[in-house]
């Protein structure tokens, strides 16, 4: 092989016989222009035609072909007198890793692109629970508009959530609020309202609103306040301004183990409607609050200081559109709303 620049003997060959393009190094002064017009003038096969297709004279067209000439060190076309510009055997070589360059680079042009415009790329987030399994249905039809996006759905925490963001293992996470605090960018994304849980007999199941205080002196079955004290406080505090406190007599370990233990007719609660809707049995009765005292923020968690990807502001509005467009398709809840605001 001979110094930087130098293109390959004809002796140099590859696996099919031909010449081993894959030996080809081009030096650091070779442009992309001097590529495009060495392939447009030898797909034209005349120097004349070359310049016509490119919109140049003749003139500069030829100077910048022995440019290249020059630096690679090589003559690449024959100019014998009234021949057609003809590929020398280093032009053969030049000719194959100049298609591959222009390929790749087209390739490269059209991924980033794709990935600017949020038709293309990684979508990578996460949910808490009792937010995740809403969200299957409009990331299938997510998917349907945009095949060519990745995606990585994390299930966890919040405060795992925030971790994640902030390691860069995902861009964005959706939670319901209040969170612990956190050093990520909380943005509310849609609230929700929170419904009175009731025992499918229970006397009051079949009205059509109630005071928070209905439930006064009733069983009350609490979510784990270990993992989410900071929103059964929202619960809580909306119950004294009513002048009680819930007489908490279970403790579940989530909302969808909450409503099937009022469903069986174990005690009452306050839950989303999102929590109810998967379950088919046991059930409970959902009640609106009067005044609806009880709303819970839906709210996106993002790196500080950022602003969310082409892709990430998509899938936020594709999420949106779900909501206001299909709440009772398996998508989110009805009682979600708003305007994202990513």
């Amino acid at each position: 092989m001979g110094p930087r620049g130098a293109l390959p003997s004809v002796d140099d060959d590859g696996p099919d016989g031909g010449p081993d393009i894959s030996q080809l190094r081009l030096d650091e002064q070779v442009e992309l222009r001097h590529l495009r017009y060495f392939l447009a003038v030898a797909d034209a096969g005349s120097m004349t035609e070359g310049a016509r297709r490119l919109h140049l004279a003749q003139s500069p067209l030829s100077q910048q072909i022995r440019q290249l000439e020059a630096r690679l060190g090589a003559t690449l076309f024959e100019r014998a007198r009234g021949r057609a510009a003809q590929l020398t055997e280093a032009g053969h070589v030049l000719y194959l890793r100049a298609q591959q360059i222009m390929a790749v680079l087209d390739e490269a042009s059209e991924e980033v692109r794709g990935v600017a415009s949020g038709a293309s790329g990684r979508l990578r987030f996460g949910a808490v629970p009792t937010i995740a399994p809403h969200l299957t249905r409009p990331l299938q039809s997510f998917a349907e508009r945009f095949p060519q996006v990745m995606v990585l759905f994390r299930e966890a925490g919040a405060e795992r959530l925030a971790s994640e963001i902030q390691s860069g293992d995902i861009d964005m996470g959706f939670a319901r609020l209040p969170i612990p605090p956190t050093d990520v960018d909380v943005r509310v994304l849609w609230e929700e309202e929170f419904l009175l849980a009731l025992p499918p007999d229970h006397p009051l199941a079949d009205a059509g609103e109630l005071p928070l205080k209905a439930i006064a002196n009733e069983r009350f079955v609490a979510f784990d306040r270990q993992k989410a004290w900071y929103l059964f406080q929202v619960i809580e505090a909306a119950c004294e301004k009513e002048g009680f406190r819930p007489r908490v007599v279970c403790d579940g370990a989530s909302f969808l183990t909450v409503a099937r233990l009022v469903g069986a007719g174990y005690g009452v609660s306050v839950l989303p409607r999102s929590a109810v809707e998967p379950i088919r049995r046991p059930h409970p009765v959902m009640v609106p609050i009067v005044g609806k005292p009880v709303k819970t923020a839906i709210a996106g968690l993002y790196p500080k200081r950022s602003n969310p990807a082409p892709l990430i502001t998509a899938w936020i509005e594709h999420v949106d559109q779900w909501i206001h467009s299909a709440p009772e398709d398996g998508g989110l809840p009805a009682g979600m709303g708003g305007t994202p605001s990513p």
